[in-house]
Formats: C-alpha cells, structure tokens, sequence
C-alpha cells in the first residue's frame, strides 16, 4: 500500500492503481475489512484524478460505508475529505461543503491536527470557488500555521497553492507570485505532482 501511495503522491497514477488493485485482492481473500476499505478508498482517490469520476464516488461511498461499519472514525474522515474534492470537482459545492464540514468536525473531535488542517483546506477551496474570498483567505492562514507548527511541509506547499491560486483571481499578482514560486520550491524538493501545475499558473 505504501509504494502506491508513493506512486500517486508523484503522479504514476496507473502503477498506483495497479499496486492498490492488488492490495484489494489480497485484503479481499483475507476477508480484511479495513484493509479493503482502504484499498477501495486508494482506488477512488486515483480515479477521482485521472477524471473517472463516476468510478470514483461509487468507491469511496462504498469504502465509507465499510469504515461506518467499522466505526473507524478517523478512516471515514478521511473519506469524506476525498468525497470534499470530489464534489467540489465535479461542481456540486453544497455536497463538497457539507462533505467537509462533516469531516472537519471528526478530525477536532479527534485531536487530529493535520487531517483537521487538510479538511479546512478542502473547505477553503470551496470558499474561493463559491465567491468567499474572505473566508478562504481565513482558513488557508489557519492552516499555513498548523502545517508550519506540525513540520508538514507538503500540507504547508498546498496551502501556498492554493493561497496563491486565490491572489491571483483576486488580482494580487505579486503576492500571488511570490506564494507559487514558494510552493514550487517546495513540490520540487519534495519530488511532488503538483510541480507541473505550479510551473503551469507562473507560466512556465
């Protein structure tokens, strides 16, 4: 499971597909609950990136069924924060919000700092999707400190994506500048995707 997630964090999206494709198979014969929601969970993750979004939903709904289930609160957090980006993808912001919300709300119950961070970024997407600048700008400030203070420097480079994306709507060219060549710098070092699209909104 590590080495697909591997493969996903820096962008061989069908060798991790293949690799979580077979961690499904094994979890499935050995009758392992969590390790087939988990598997299930990868899976729709990778497919809601390529695109396949119907694919997509149909596997997180059932992996977050299967972690219900099994009353792994932090597993069906992390379900619903795909299920966020998700929705928030495919345009349906109310469904991504609530998503969010609800997935934000078990990760503080929970004392979870980083996945509560991940959620709020997720919501602050959202904000500056909806026309709620003020907002987004809130939460991704939020979250830039609770990355900083946890050392989690690729939560902290999607935050300066995102923030930069948003300056950059707002017409903040030089702010907006200076957070993407941050967040590059970062992606870089971490040998991340999203360098690609950084490289791509500084025009490179």
């Amino acid at each position: 499971m590590e080495l697909g997630t591997i493969d996903r964090l820096t962008g061989d999206h069908d060798s991790a597909e293949d690799r979580f494709r077979a961690a499904l198979r094994i979890n499935s014969d050995a009758s392992d609950r969590n390790g087939r929601a988990w598997a299930r969970r990868e899976i729709g993750t990778v497919r809601r990136i390529q695109g396949r979004h119907t694919e997509a939903q149909d596997l997180l709904e059932e992996a977050l069924e299967e972690f219900r289930s099994l009353h792994s609160e932090r597993n069906i957090a992390d379900v619903l924060v795909e299920l966020c980006t998700l929705h928030r993808v495919k345009g349906e912001h109310a469904a991504a919000r609530e998503r969010g919300v609800a997935a934000l709300r078990k990760y503080q119950k929970l004392g979870n700092l980083r996945g509560a961070a991940w959620a709020e970024v997720e919501l602050g997407v959202v904000d500056a999707r909806t026309g709620e600048p003020t907002s987004a700008a809130d939460r991704f400030e939020r979250t830039r400190t609770t990355y900083e203070r946890i050392g989690d420097r690729s939560g902290a480079a999607r935050v300066l994506l995102e923030r930069g994306r948003l300056r950059l709507l707002q017409g903040q060219d030089a702010a907006a500048r200076e957070d993407l060549e941050r967040a590059l710098s970062e992606y870089t070092d971490l040998g991340a995707a999203q360098v690609a699209e950084v490289r791509d909104l500084l025009g490179r």
